[in-house]
């Protein structure tokens, strides 16, 4: 009876593991980000980042709509209504976390077929509702590849108004 118990438990631990990078390639994410013009242009003085990870088939599907050229994932987007997303808790990003709370912050997805999405959000206080309950605002997607050689490729950004 126990065995029954045990396999999912760990065959949902190891899922968890294996969606997560280490934290040199998100450090050389953040970077990127720091330096973009879209970051720049918020005029962020201070971010955060958050535990809890985002759907990466959502946001992939948004850079879907923006340019349906993009072919980075076998999906089929053309009948595509979302899908309920329960977050994990990706450690590795969470580790790089400097301050506690601030206006701005960053939510990284899984990865899939060595692509992630980091995405910033702005808050107009430090204290917020739940990502993605509550969040109304503009917010910028940026969309990674990682390497071979454990590198960090930028691919694009865009831009999401949710109302």
């Amino acid at each position: 009876m126990r065995i029954l118990f045990i396999v999912p438990l760990f065959l949902c631990f190891a899922a968890n593991l294996m969606s997560q990078e280490s934290a040199a390639v998100y450090e050389q994410a953040i970077e990127v980000i720091k330096n973009s013009p879209e970051f720049k242009n918020q005029q962020v003085e201070r971010f955060t980042v958050s535990k809890k990870s985002i759907s990466f088939i959502n946001s992939a599907y948004a850079f879907y709509l923006e340019d349906p050229d993009l072919a980075f994932i076998d999906y089929d987007f053309d009948n595509y209504f979302g899908e309920f997303y329960q977050p994990i808790e990706i450690k590795t990003f969470h580790s790089l976390r400097e301050k506690r709370r601030a206006k701005h912050v960053l939510h990284v997805s899984e990865t899939v077929q060595d692509h992630f999405i980091i995405e910033i959000h702005t808050h107009k206080r430090k204290k917020r509702g739940k990502y993605p309950k509550f969040y109304n605002g503009t917010s910028y997607s940026y969309l990674f590849k990682k390497e071979d050689n454990g590198d960090v490729t930028y691919l694009r950004t865009i831009r999401i108004v949710n109302q």
